[in-house]
């Protein structure tokens, strides 16, 4: 209340404004942080748009609006293509609305930023691949699992998800060689992976 009484009195006090429509999102009260954030945008000249866009795409996919949460989010990497929290959820919205092409194109896009420094961005891209590649296993989609994750593991080859994805694709595709050697990669990585252990007995595996 105090917060919304000084913005009242002064509404370029964006500070206070940002702050205020940090804790309506940890509220979960999105609808009135997407508010705050957009007078920010209106009023804030020092602010940073591409980071608030972000923000507002970020309230509309944790209100399940993945759609609306997209064109923030686009908007948001135009302006600052470094912002990977905003690809990462862009991601994350367009996988989660069915949108598997555009979810790709975002991710591929991201993945040819991150080439740039590929220990600063690892993990923004497993988390990536690891939203595509969920979607499309639980479509039992192995062939395009299969391409995410030739992808992820070339840009990251000690990703355990990244190896066990791509184990998995290939079991899916009845390829029982190449499913073998990936389960061996995730063990290497991680000695107590159980699906790996257990797929790898059941296909008997070397």
């Amino acid at each position: 209340e105090q917060f919304r009484q000084a913005i009242q009195m002064n509404p370029t006090k964006c500070k206070t404004m940002e702050r205020l429509a940090n804790l309506y999102y940890d509220k979960k009260s999105y609808t009135d942080a997407i508010a705050l954030y957009r007078q920010m945008l209106n009023s804030c000249s020092q602010s940073q748009p591409a980071r608030v866009n972000a923000f507002i795409g970020r309230c509309y996919f944790s209100a399940n609006q993945a759609d609306s949460a997209v064109q923030y989010l686009d908007k948001a990497v135009a302006l600052d293509s470094s912002l990977f929290f905003a690809r990462s959820i862009g991601v994350r919205s367009l996988a989660s609305a069915g949108r598997m092409d555009d979810a790709n194109q975002w991710y591929m896009n991201a993945l040819e930023y991150a080439k740039r420094d590929p220990a600063k961005y690892k993990n923004d891209i497993n988390g990536m691949a690891q939203s595509i590649s969920a979607s499309y296993l639980e479509k039992k989609d192995y062939k395009n699992l299969q391409r995410v994750c030739k992808t992820w593991v070339e840009f990251d080859p000690t990703s355990e998800y990244g190896n066990l994805f791509m184990a998995i694709s290939y079991q899916g595709m009845g390829d029982k060689e190449p499913a073998c050697k990936y389960y061996g990669e995730v063990l290497k990585i991680n000695p107590n992976s159980k699906v790996s252990k257990d797929n790898k007995k059941s296909l008997g595996c070397p």
